[in-house]
């Protein structure tokens, strides 16, 4: 059909090039008024948007309303004709992103652009922005619902010892001797893993110190349960990591986090 659309669009292009030609007698433009219709009116009524009476009633209003702005202004009409397609655009998004986009604030950056005021993104900005959202809606959503199945299958191991504030801590090798405090300095090796087993952070060959003071609080809570020279695996929720803001690009919003740790010795302060 838009091969139809698009030939007979070129021939009226040729035929006005090729000389001047008259204005139509009034008989004329009826019939190319009609005629243009039945070509395009087969286009409209196989539409998937023509499916009952109330969209075509719609799509009608619509249809009326871009051919009464062709009959006043090129700027008006050519809004319009933006519009439409913006229109079009941001309905895309939403449901790609399963989001809402408020049409109003949307108008209300643009008049700000159109008159020359400070808006509250660039273009360059703007684009930044959403493929980073787009990104974390996506990316956090699998890690999330990865993490609530890991942490409600982490509750049934046998043996599995959960700390005050919902920490998970699996003894693989039991340690000796006495457990760090809150503020003790522990020598320890350690893998970072994201639901999906992803591995985030870690040390490498060798033993690290670090005092507790300084880490996140779930994990400061699950080393606080080990014992020096013993093997652990603790699983932290996400209130006690690093919350709804997460780490860009490395660790999710609202994501849980799994730590394989090894306690070589703690020292107190």
């Amino acid at each position: 059909m838009i091969k139809k659309l698009l030939l007979l669009l070129a021939v009226v292009m040729c035929v006005g090039q090729a000389r001047a030609v008259s204005p139509l007698t009034t008989w004329e433009s009826d019939s190319v008024s009609a005629a243009l219709a039945g070509v395009w009116g087969d286009y409209f009524a196989k539409r998937g948007s023509m499916s009952d009476a109330p969209s075509k009633a719609a799509y009608l209003a619509g249809l009326k309303a871009a051919l009464s702005a062709a009959d006043s202004t090129a700027a008006y009409a050519e809004g319009v004709e933006s519009g439409v397609l913006v229109n079009t655009r941001l309905h895309q998004i939403e449901q790609m992103g399963n989001m809402k986009i408020d049409r109003a604030r949307f108008l209300q950056e643009v008049e700000k652009i159109l008159s020359g005021e400070p808006a509250q993104y660039t273009a360059d900005k703007g684009n930044e922005y959403m493929e980073q959202l787009m990104y974390r809606r996506n990316y956090r959503g699998n890690e999330v619902i990865a993490g609530e199945a890991m942490m409600d299958s982490v509750a049934k191991i046998p043996g599995i010892v959960k700390t005050p504030n919902g920490v998970f801590v699996q003894i693989l090798t039991e340690g000796e001797g006495n457990y760090p405090k809150e503020d003790s300095s522990v020598k320890l090796m350690y893998i970072g893993k994201l639901p999906s087993g992803k591995i985030f952070d870690g040390t490498r060959d060798m033993p690290e110190t670090m005092s507790l003071t300084r880490v996140i609080p779930g994990f400061r809570e699950g080393v606080m349960h080990m014992k020096p020279g013993g093997k652990y695996r603790m699983w932290v929720p996400s209130n006690l990591g690093y919350g709804s803001i997460g780490v860009p690009g490395t660790i999710p919003s609202n994501c849980v986090l799994q730590f394989d740790v090894d306690l070589r010795d703690f020292f107190n302060e």
